[in-house]
């Protein structure tokens, strides 16, 4: 964001340097969203550019999701169902959680390097169609935002629900093979349910009104939703199916689309205020109910004014732990709630610097069974790069990863809960 490469302007984007023409491409898709969901409460999204999963031919382009869920706040629309912070913040009519942002975001900072998607690079025109042999960022922005705000399922992969609680999402997702909507079923079933390739869809009533417009992915009159017969970890479930046409924007694989309708109107299904459902996503409309969105770049932020603003922060807020250090910790009943464990318990957070590639050891020990999970970037919600229960000393756990230089999260949790006790975690 803050490079001053000297690059040449292209399509929709006049920046006259490469940390310009990202932060166009941001402020772009910021305005695209404030043109689709009305919120009077900024939404704040804490964006980097961070190495991701990647490989030669295959690879993570973004990641991103909700740092918080509420339920039983001011005017929500259902009593014990989980909103992702954004759509809360917007139904309450005010900031929920003032101290964290609503969303983070990563995009892969190593696409087109030695070993990841190396025949690839970012396109950062901006309404424009990608060339070929590049993505475009900007059509991944407003991809990872659709999920920021609330386009992904809360369940895990064996089907719990988060807290135990139903989610907005959740609430309109129902299975033809098993006749029986998400919130009715078990966990199994809801697992068995989330590899029903063609068999789980979205019955909301705003997108079945509008579901006649597709002519492919739609089961028994709904739109399907992605859910192959091996599950997929980040893509089943939270995305729209590869089949349905013409292509969606919240589907699990970059296509060229300008078409976010059904997500769009699913947001809807899940109580937000929206407008402008099926325009093309790079018309602009003349009911623009938000702010018009301004730019500035003050220290090392970058903020959108307005409903969506777009930040890249220049640390991560969580304690810090470095390679050969050690933290001894608490785990408290006012502490965040971890959004990996299918069961209800309370986490902490340190972020891991990496200066370059090296194997480390980390360990997590306590009187209780514990959990470790380490993520990509500064988050509480992202896919893990890796997991572990019992991989220490009895029921401690133990994590051995190569990583890449960058910034990674460590989580730090119990099996189950909640517990509240001390442990100590370590990085060799």
């Amino acid at each position: 964001f803050r490079s001053t490469l000297p690059v040449s302007p292209v399509p929709g984007n006049s920046g006259s340097t490469l940390g310009a023409q990202y932060l166009n491409v941001f402020r772009a898709a910021a305005g695209v969203w404030e043109q689709r969901v009305d919120s009077s409460v900024t939404i704040s999204i804490d964006a980097r550019l961070d190495p991701l999963d990647c490989a030669p031919t295959s690879g993570v382009l973004g990641a991103a999701g909700p740092l918080n869920g509420f339920i039983d706040f001011p005017n929500a629309p259902r009593q014990n169902t989980i909103y992702v912070v954004a759509q809360a913040n917007s139904l309450a009519g005010v900031d929920l959680d003032t101290q964290n942002s609503d969303i983070v975001a990563t995009f892969n900072s190593n696409l087109g390097t030695p070993g990841c998607l190396t025949q690839l690079s970012w396109w950062l025109g901006i309404n424009s169609p990608a060339p070929a042999g590049t993505i475009s960022l900007f059509d991944t922005v407003l991809h990872e935002i659709g999920h920021g705000i609330g386009f992904l399922s809360l369940v895990d992969q064996n089907g719990a629900r988060l807290a135990n609680l139903n989610d907005a999402y959740t609430l309109n997702l129902f299975d033809v093979s098993q006749g029986l909507a998400w919130p009715s079923m078990t966990d199994a079933r809801r697992r068995t349910s989330s590899t029903n390739n063609g068999g789980l869809v979205w019955t909301g009533q705003n997108v079945s009104a509008g579901a006649g417009v597709f002519t492919g992915g739609r089961t028994s009159g709904s739109l399907r939703l992605f859910a192959p017969s091996t599950f997929q970890p980040g893509s089943s479930v939270s995305h729209w199916d590869v089949t349905v046409s013409p292509d969606e924007l919240m589907e699990p694989f970059a296509t060229a689309t300008s078409n976010a309708c059904a997500t769009v109107l699913a947001l809807k299904d899940m109580g937000w205020r929206t407008m402008n459902e099926c325009l093309p996503l790079t018309s602009q409309s003349q009911t623009v109910m938000a702010p018009i969105v301004s730019f500035l770049l003050a220290d090392d932020q970058a903020v959108v004014s307005g409903p969506v603003v777009v930040s890249e922060p220049s640390e991560c807020s969580f304690p810090s732990i470095a390679v050969g250090g050690s933290v001894a910790d608490e785990w408290q009943s006012s502490d965040l709630l971890s959004l990996n464990r299918p069961f209800t318990t309370f986490a902490r957070y340190y972020s891991l610097e990496i200066g370059a590639i090296q194997t480390v050891q980390i360990d997590l020990t306590s009187t209780v069974d514990t959990f470790l999970y380490i993520t990509s970037g500064c988050s509480t919600s992202l896919t893990p790069l890796a997991f572990d229960d019992d991989g220490g000393n009895l029921f401690d756990s133990r994590i051995n990863i190569t990583l890449s230089p960058g910034l990674y999260t460590i989580e730090a949790t119990t099996f189950s809960g909640p517990f509240t006790g001390n442990f100590a975690i370590s990085v060799q």
